[in-house]
């Protein structure tokens, strides 16, 4: 079975590499050209998103924050041009997993993507009505609305919260 790839990238060259070098190691792309295609290409059985952040239509955080919103669980990689560290942190706090600088081996593109379907399938994601926890990006999603949660402590449970059995 092929894992579909959604790639989203406005460079036709880079996007026909993209497709071939995918296919040729098994797995399966849907293209996107712009970040409202992505948008609707965007469904559960996509394995994996390859998301370039300088878009025509739009930036591919605001993409990526968007996917994420709609309840969107499968690993996003960023592939851009933009290398500063600012540049990857904005990715992450974004809703990416993870980001490859251009330019690129395209085996390291695969290597990352294999890994990132290979954590995503074994990892539990916990739905319970409008409530999303997935454990692998360690969200906790409430209507498609990300919820901040405290750093851990050094105990399993943050001295400020009520124990069981306390009040």
């Amino acid at each position: 079975m092929r894992h579909k790839i959604l790639v989203v990238e406005d460079d036709h060259v880079l996007l026909d590499v993209l497709r071939r070098g995918l296919y040729e190691e098994g797995f399966e792309p849907v293209l996107a050209g712009d970040g409202a295609t992505a948008l609707r290409l965007a469904t559960s059985d996509i394995a994996a998103v390859v998301l370039d952040i300088g878009l025509p239509d739009a930036d591919g955080r605001d993409v990526c924050q968007a996917l994420r919103a709609n309840g969107f669980l499968a690993p996003v990689i960023f592939l851009t041009a933009q290398q500063q560290l600012a540049d990857r942190l904005s990715g992450f706090s974004a809703g990416g997993d993870d980001y490859l600088p251009k330019p690129f081996h395209l085996a390291e593109l695969i290597a990352r993507l294999r890994a990132s379907v290979k954590r995503a399938a074994s990892a539990p994601t916990i739905a319970a009505g409008d409530l999303i926890l997935d454990a692998v990006g360690h969200r906790v999603t409430v209507r498609g609305t990300a919820v901040a949660l405290p750093p851990r402590s050094s105990g399993c449970w943050p001295r400020s919260w009520p124990r069981a059995g306390t009040s």
